[in-house]
């Protein structure tokens, strides 16, 4: 299994040498980059090449999502390896989707602090390490809805319609479920009718389902 370190590229240059000396048998590193950082990103890979395979990937330092979906495309392209982030760069909204992909993945994630003099402390990050498909396992109804609402939106009546399932099993049910799990919102239509949508957690869960080792 291969070795991968994630980190997020700022303008301090020395915490991401250090994280990759603390990062033991490292096979790969992916340099997370900005427009603003990008050039600091290539300085970082050319003195590294030679220990390491390195690749940067160019995200927009200002928008989650498009960073998240990097992420998840990183973890598709290496699917099986094993992965470990520095989050010490880069900008807050950087971390932050290093932080929710790791999370739901039980990913190792450390952060460096500069000490007095010319000191480094590293911190591991805690993260609970569960099994996505003890949530929802693939295959199942719940995993189906959630693929469905990943289209459009669908009412309970639709959903149940495809599944072939009573609507009381669709809406008590799965989608209670799906709901307490914040995997799905619920938006009033009318009086007696309601909208499921895909919340933005249950999005990228599904995409995460696909690609954890589960």
């Amino acid at each position: 299994m291969s070795k991968i370190l994630i980190t997020t590229v700022g303008e301090q240059e020395k915490p991401l040498y250090e994280g990759m000396k603390v990062s033991s048998r490292i096979d790969k590193v992916y340099l997370l980059a900005s427009d603003f950082t990008a050039n600091i990103a290539e300085k970082i890979k050319q003195n590294v090449s030679n220990l390491y395979q390195t690749e940067i990937i160019k995200i927009n330092e200002k928008e989650l999502d498009n960073i998240i979906n990097s992420l998840i495309k990183l973890h598709r392209k290496e699917k099986n390896s094993e992965f470990v982030y520095n989050l010490t760069g880069g900008t807050k909204i950087m971390s932050l989707a290093c932080h929710v992909v790791a999370s739901f993945l039980g990913e190792k994630m450390i952060y460096i602090f500069k000490k007095e003099g010319n000191g480094m402390e590293i911190i591991e990050v805690p993260v609970l390490k569960y099994n996505l498909n003890k949530i929802i396992a693939k295959g199942d109804k719940r995993h189906s809805i959630l693929k469905l609402l990943k289209e459009k939106p669908r009412t309970i009546t639709e959903l149940a319609k495809i599944l072939k399932l009573e609507k009381a099993t669709v809406s008590a049910g799965h989608i209670k479920k799906l709901k307490e799990q914040n995997l799905v919102e619920i938006k009033e239509l009318s009086r007696n009718k309601q909208s499921i949508i895909l919340s933005k957690t249950g999005s990228i869960f599904l995409s995460l389902l696909e690609v954890g080792d589960g």
